[in-house]
């Protein structure tokens, strides 16, 4: 009797009229600006020619060995609990995020998109190098 039912449970039931697909991925995305560089000097015999890339590059290089508090006083590797971490710039950042131009404002978009943030300014003057890197912990939704 119950096979009975459990079959014409079957004949009568209705396709679905819509289908939800849910996604959803641990990784801890970066988006790391390029470099910006002001010079302050009328000194010949300083260069101050600097890869604007070199943060992205070496955030990149380097981001395997991020550890993240793990909130009961330590430190752990990103990977063990969090996924990936997938480190952009402005000119990669499209294939994930077309959705905002990181080129004119990239803090703004990093933050509608809720991922971390990185920006490094280098002041050059005759007595001095300054290098100063800011980052933005992502914001959640």
């Amino acid at each position: 009797m119950s096979w009975l039912l459990f079959m014409l449970g079957l004949a009568a039931a209705e396709e679905p009229a819509a289908e939800i697909i849910v996604e959803a991925h641990r990784d801890i995305e970066v988006y790391v600006a390029p470099i910006e560089v002001m010079v302050s000097t009328n000194l010949e015999n300083i260069e101050a020619e600097i890869d604007v890339n070199a943060a992205f590059a070496y955030s990149s290089s380097y981001s395997h060995n991020a550890k993240i508090d793990n909130r009961h006083g330590g430190y752990e590797p990103v990977s063990l609990n969090h996924g990936r971490i997938k480190v952009y710039n402005e000119d990669t950042i499209i294939y994930a995020w077309d959705d905002c131009n990181y080129k004119i404002k990239p803090l703004a978009c990093s933050i509608q998109n809720s991922h971390y943030y990185v920006e490094t300014t280098i002041h050059v003057d005759d007595n001095e190098l300054v290098v100063r890197l800011c980052y933005l912990i992502r914001m959640h939704k």
